[in-house]
């Protein structure tokens, strides 16, 4: 009976969260779980109309900090979790009661090819039916993903121009390092050179992150949020779709670079800890000397124990989500990177968190409801 009491007063506290909003959240996943509370809010998120970018986008952060889960004490996970749910609950509408026709495959296969907006289709596509799958839903996301597939512009030149590499005649090696090429070469010299790589069978994830990190590194303090997109994009890339490799390699080139040089992040002795400090201050010039302080042993994934948590502490929608989007990302790609390229993109990636460190005022106010023993009656 409570239980159903207490579901019924989630459902609702949206569309229109007021003061209780928080406490209903908390009491409703402490005693319902994960999933239960949820779904009833995905499930009513819209489908179309002029809102549908901007729903895609915060499901998407939705589910990177699902993927961030395993780096956060409970209640930075809890915070988190509760400021997403109540920007989304404005959204929310009447649950769709029709099934959806096609498929998540379907509609990749359409969306694969097409980079407009940076890219943003394919990686939306992924990332709702990954949302879905864990949450237990039954392709409740397809109609928002087929319309965001359907409405928004396309670009297929950069399928065109993959696709001559992969086709045909095997493009000319291309001296030089590859990442240097990806970065400030010219357009045809970074696709042969992948291109040629890709016919021989070989992997060329790790040089496309290596190359994404220094564009990150070298980018304008006002475009770090969208340049660490990168890494939202490369996570998403299949193994068994060799030509979005060579689209990815288009986006890296595409990405504006400053020329700051990347020497200034190799260090001699420091902690973690001073790293997570400078995040937590919003000050890049201190994340600069953390790095360059740190031995160049500290295992990754210490970096992130690190990291991850300072990055909690600014509100979801921070930079518009491109900050956890990019630290999820760079979370799944750890085991496909190797221990250098992981490492480097960790450390970059934790001084653009400081250039984009926002207001932690939601998450702080959802602390100190946990600190009170909300869920106490």
């Amino acid at each position: 009976m409570e239980d159903r009491i207490l579901r019924r007063a989630w459902v609702g506290a949206f569309p229109e969260p007021g003061d209780g909003f928080m406490g209903t959240c908390l009491r409703a996943l402490d005693r319902l779980g994960l999933e239960e509370t949820l779904a009833p809010l995905v499930l009513r998120m819209p489908s179309g109309g002029d809102q549908a970018f901007r729903v895609a986008q915060a499901l998407m952060v939705l589910r990177a900090i699902l993927v961030l889960e395993p780096w956060l004490d409970r209640e930075s996970f809890l915070a988190l979790l509760v400021v997403q749910c109540q920007g989304m609950a404005r959204f929310a509408g009447e649950v769709a009661v029709d099934r959806p026709e096609g498929s998540y495959g379907e509609l990749q296969l359409r969306a694969a090819p097409d980079m407009a907006l940076a890219g943003f289709k394919p990686v939306a596509v992924h990332l709702l039916e990954d949302l879905e799958r864990r949450l237990n839903l039954d392709r409740a996301l397809l109609p928002l993903a087929q319309t965001l597939v359907r409405k928004l512009p396309e670009d297929l030149q950069w399928n065109r121009l993959a696709r001559r590499r992969l086709e045909g005649k095997l493009p000319e090696p291309v001296e030089g390092d590859p990442v240097e090429l990806l970065c400030t070469g010219s357009l045809r010299q970074a696709l042969d050179a992948l291109g040629w790589r890709l016919r021989h069978s070989e992997s060329v994830l790790d040089l496309l992150v290596r190359a994404s990190t220094l564009k990150l590194a070298e980018a304008d303090l006002e475009l770090q949020g969208r340049t660490a997109w990168l890494f939202t994009f490369m996570a998403s890339l299949e193994s068994g779709r060799v030509e979005g490799f060579l689209q990815a390699g288009a986006l890296v080139h595409l990405f504006p670079s400053e020329g700051e040089p990347l020497a200034f992040f190799l260090g001699g002795g420091g902690g973690a800890g001073e790293l997570a400090e400078a995040i937590l201050d919003g000050d890049p010039r201190g994340a600069r000397k953390s790095l360059q302080g740190l031995p160049s042993g500290v295992p990754v994934e210490e970096l992130l124990q690190a990291i991850i948590p300072a990055a909690a502490a600014s509100d979801p929608m921070a930079d518009t989500g491109f900050r956890l989007l990019a630290l999820a990302g760079v979370v799944e790609l750890l085991p496909r990177l190797t221990p250098g390229t992981a490492r480097l993109a960790v450390g970059i990636l934790a001084w653009s968190l400081a250039v984009t460190q926002g207001a932690g005022e939601l998450v702080a106010g959802v602390r100190r409801r946990l600190d009170t023993r909300w869920a106490e009656p």
